[in-house]
């Protein structure tokens, strides 16, 4: 591999990963056979209207495949978001447009302009895809069903949010990923702020876990520190694993104890994670990209008491 930050699943069980430098989206089957899809590490704008295999993206960052078996992309530096098709192995973009920008909240998804769509994730209902449009420091997603487009959170300044502020009034400062959970609250992941926020059901923006500090310490929710993280994901407990970068750890968020503890790699450690850029949960199982070792891990038994 040549840097992967990605990984998701299709309906069959195959792992789906895409890497940042090598630019390249690969499928890893059941059997253990790894093939090319699409892309290449020369990069660039390439390939719509036809086949997967020769499209080019540039900076892929993360994907979400649907249970139809739609494989969604961020084509971060691209500004948009591709899609493969699962029915004709078709490329396309799906929103957004090689020119950056901010357009399209109330309308269809083909109007959208981005800035740098870093991370996507579809909602545990598979019906809205979530998107951390960190450029343009806005939280939006669009209804698959509809094409409609809007913000969730962010105001397009920079900046630290109030507590319990309504989330599209609040500012933020560096929205690097997003997902949300089974109540539906939507949790943010702020990469410079060293922070997890959280905007409920009533759509009020909340910080559930870190200082604002950067560091590493474990513990309760509000004294935890994080380094730089850089990814979510959200387990079907509602607990939120973070990739913790700058710490080469993986964190547990447990809403319901308030506390954070690691529950891999670690204080700043090499040896077991180097960069985690990318966490999937599934059947029981946590996947971790382990991206400044070019390689993918799984835990079979991740923490679950």
């Amino acid at each position: 591999l040549r840097y992967p930050v990605g990984i998701d699943f299709d309906r069959h069980g195959n792992a789906w990963i895409v890497e940042l430098s090598g630019g390249r989206v690969l499928r890893l089957d059941r059997s253990g056979n790894l093939a090319i899809v699409a892309g290449t590490e020369n990069g660039g704008y390439v390939g719509d209207g036809g086949p997967a295999e020769k499209a080019r993206f540039n900076h892929l960052h993360n994907l979400a495949i649907s249970p139809k078996g739609q494989c969604y992309l961020s084509d971060s530096s691209n500004n948009c978001i591709r899609v493969i098709d699962a029915k004709t192995g078709q490329v396309d973009t799906f929103a957004g447009a090689s020119q950056p920008g901010f357009a399209g909240d109330g309308g269809d998804r083909k109007n959208a302009r981005f800035r740098e769509p870093i991370c996507i994730t579809l909602t545990p209902d598979a019906r809205k895809l979530l998107i951390a449009d960190i450029r343009n420091f806005r939280i939006r997603q669009i209804d698959l069903a509809t094409g409609r487009v809007e913000t969730l959170a962010g105001t397009g300044k920079r900046g630290i949010p109030a507590e319990g502020a309504v989330a599209r009034e609040s500012p933020l400062l560096d929205p690097r990923a997003v997902a949300g959970d089974s109540r539906g609250n939507v949790y943010i992941l702020e990469r410079a702020g060293h922070v997890l926020r959280m905007i409920d059901t009533r759509g009020r923006l909340y910080t559930v876990a870190g200082t604002g500090e950067k560091g590493f310490r474990d513990g309760p929710a509000a004294e935890a520190a994080f380094y730089e993280p850089k990814h979510i994901c959200v387990d079907p407990q509602d607990r939120v694993y973070i990739a913790d970068d700058k710490n080469n750890a993986i964190r547990l968020y447990d809403p319901q104890r308030g506390t954070v503890e690691t529950v891999l790699g670690g204080a700043g450690e090499e040896a077991v994670l180097k960069g985690p850029h990318g966490v999937c949960f599934r059947d029981g199982k946590l996947f971790v990209v382990d991206s400044g070792h070019n390689r993918v891990l799984v835990m079979e038994r991740p923490k679950t008491e």
